[in-house]
């Protein structure tokens, strides 16, 4: 247990020390510290696999706090510190996927809106909101059943950044909205959400990068076409 509070102290350090220094220098995290940062979460990652963390309440309230703070900073204006590169991204997700899904640790709801209002965050980095897409769509892949109608609003964040300027987001969106009609278990049965998902796929196969266009197609096979109204679905045709 001592282990895993230090990361978790070291992680919301180097994040404090880091948005410190770009408020005084108008300059971004280096690259070296964004390692830095990347190692401590897969250590605390590996160390929390060794404790028995719901009966410390401290380590418990540690990593929350580590967990909250990275994905605050990541929205906080006007410059994120932090570039969040492909190798910070999946030392995130793992992180979050530890916690939550593994462990069953942490306040799951108050955690899991944070990272959809990440993903539609403006301020926040393209590579952060990739990871908060990235951490709802493996969280709702192995624990679906648990989340209730916070479904449909990661959902409706996914249909949102389908509609994104960079295509960076539109891919995490189609890729993590597959994540979620594939685990969601049933979960989805609004006619109206499932009319919006068809309607953001005809637009997405139409899409100017070849990426876009194949995870569209690759999304169409999850999607429970028996909840609605097919003949209120024009595009419903560019699917079949």
């Amino acid at each position: 247990s001592d282990a895993v509070l230090q990361h978790a102290v070291r992680i919301k350090k180097l994040l404090t020390e880091e948005r410190a220094s770009g408020a005084t220098n108008g300059r971004r995290v280096d690259l070296d510290v964004e390692k830095e940062l990347q190692r401590e979460m897969l250590d605390l990652v590996s160390n929390l696999r060794t404790v028995d963390i719901q009966s410390q309440r401290e380590v418990t309230n540690a990593v929350e706090g580590a967990v909250d703070q990275l994905i605050k900073e990541a929205t906080m204006a006007p410059t994120p510190p932090l570039l969040w590169s492909q190798t910070l991204q999946s030392s995130f997700v793992s992180l979050i996927c530890c916690y939550l899904c593994e462990l069953n640790a942490g306040n799951l709801f108050v955690v899991f809106n944070d990272l959809i209002e990440g993903f539609n965050s403006r301020a926040a980095a393209y590579g952060a909101r990739v990871a908060f897409a990235s951490a709802i769509g493996e969280f709702i892949l192995r624990r679906g059943g648990r989340l209730g109608s916070c479904v449909s609003d990661a959902v409706s964040a996914c249909l949102k950044n389908a509609k994104a300027t960079e295509a960076c987001l539109r891919q995490a969106a189609l890729t993590t909205l597959r994540k979620i009609l594939l685990g969601c278990d049933g979960a989805l049965d609004s006619s109206d959400l499932v009319t919006e998902i068809v309607k953001t796929l005809s637009r997405a196969q139409q899409d100017k990068h070849d990426s876009v266009r194949s995870l569209a197609a690759a999304v169409i096979s999850a999607v429970p076409f028996g909840v609605i109204d097919h003949a209120s679905v024009a595009p419903l045709s560019l699917l079949e």
